[in-house]
Parts: C-alpha cells; structure tokens; sequence
C-alpha cells in the first residue's frame, strides 16, 4: 500500500496512478478509460474535476487576441457545443467550450475572459462562420466582432493575404520568394 505521502488528500488513489489516468483522458472518453482502469467513471470525473478545476483557476488569457469560433450540433438532435478558440497558439488552442449557442455563448466566453484576466476589448480579430443576424446580436460582446459586422470582408480578406504570405514564405529560397511574390 502507497504512503499517504504519495495521496492527493481526500482521494483513494496514488498520484502516480491520477497521473497516469490525466494522460488516458487526454486522449480518449472518461467512459473508455474508467473501463480500461477498471474503476466507475464518477470516479474518474471526480479526479478530471480537480485537475482540471486546479488548471482552470491557474489559466492566464490576459494575452488573447484573435478568437476562432465555431458551433456544431451533436447527432442530429440540434444539442449545439460551441467552442472558441485562440487562433495564435499551435498547441493546444482550445481556450473554452460551452453547451448551447448564440448570444448566450459569447456571454459566456466573455465572462470567462475576463474571468481569467483577459478583456474582450483586447480582441481585435474573430474567426467565424456564424450567419449575420448571429454576428448582430453578438456584436456588442466582443469589439473585433463589431468590425466584422461591419465590414463582412474583412475576415476573407485577412485570410487570403496570410494564406499568400504563407506560401512566400515556404519558399525553398529567397530567388523562389521574389518570384512568388511577383506572380501570385
């Protein structure tokens, strides 16, 4: 038997096992993983819970500035999750998810922002493919969505000229940039 040394207080298992049981959920469903560590699946949420709760409370997004947005139904039944995500960072981007969508989910990521020292001024640049009168009702939460509303081009257009940049910049050499450059 593990020292209490080695214990999480309150929790039956080791540190080295919640570990471990953290990595598995990272990558597939709580249901999958409590069957393959043989344990129920509340006590696997009760362990996600405190992790993550404590990552939360650490979380930092006083720095965000471009927000990608997307909704999407699960199964047909019109339950909508809608993700945001911070489209500046390579790893791990998902910066908040919630049941539902409209206007009460860009609520919600508002509050979370600045929640957790971030201000929804300090966005300059959302990524969306919301339909207009979603894009109108939202406007008044995020500054960035305020500009889209605006000018409905904005977004395509930012998105062909970082794609061209892009490009010229995977060039092999600096002779194949110019070209590209000049012929693009």
């Amino acid at each position: 038997m593990a020292s209490s040394a080695s214990r999480r207080p309150g929790s039956d298992f080791t540190l080295l096992f919640e570990h471990a049981a953290m990595s598995l959920v990272k990558e597939m469903p709580v249901l999958a993983v409590s069957r393959q560590l043989e344990i129920s699946d509340k006590r696997l949420w009760r362990i996600v819970h405190h992790y993550g709760g404590r990552m939360l409370g650490e979380l930092d997004l006083s720095s965000v500035a471009t927000v990608g947005v997307d909704e999407t139904a699960s199964q047909r039944r019109q339950r909508y999750v809608t993700v945001f995500l911070d489209m500046q960072r390579q790893q791990e981007p998902v910066l908040f998810a919630v049941p539902g969508h409209g206007k009460a989910a860009i609520k919600a990521f508002s509050a979370f922002l600045v929640e957790h020292g971030g201000d929804p001024d300090n966005v300059i640049e959302v990524v969306c493919d919301m339909s207009q009168a979603f894009l109108s009702s939202v406007a008044k939460q995020l500054a960035a969505l305020q500009e889209l509303v605006a000018d409905q081009g904005a977004t395509g257009d930012a998105w062909v000229i970082k794609e061209k940049l892009r490009w010229i910049q995977k060039a092999a050499t600096p002779r194949a940039a110019r070209w590209r450059i000049t012929n693009y």
